[in-house]
């Protein structure tokens, strides 16, 4: 995978229904954690040809269940389908989001993030 074909878009300025701070919300969220689409099985691909797609990382649930289903990572796949977002906590779970335009989503649900 080439460092200079995807981008990770972290969601500082977001929105989050929380009754903690934003600050409390990013330090709950910063870990050693990843997920990624590596050749040949976890790229993005419709009909089995890779394609460039959005890669939406969602947090699962937090401390006291409070912002489930907030965008907490954001990453466009490389032409061929591979992508990675690190910085993720191993101990909370989350759903991984795979968009196309015109295409049905494809959601991992419940899922941990891997660690190196």
């Amino acid at each position: 995978m080439a460092d200079d074909i995807y981008v990770v878009e972290r969601r500082e300025n977001a929105s989050i229904p929380f009754k903690r701070t934003y600050d409390e919300f990013k330090l709950a969220l910063n870990g050693n954690g990843y997920f990624a689409g590596s050749f040949p099985d976890g790229v993005t691909s419709i009909a089995g040809k890779p394609i460039s797609a959005i890669v939406r990382v969602l947090l699962r649930s937090t401390i006291d269940g409070d912002g489930d289903g907030s965008v907490v990572a954001k990453t466009v796949s490389a032409p061929d389908g591979t992508w990675r977002i690190d910085g993720l906590r191993t101990d909370l779970k989350y759903d991984v989001v795979a968009r196309y335009d015109g295409e049905n989503d494809v959601i991992m649900s419940n899922v941990t993030p891997a660690i190196e």
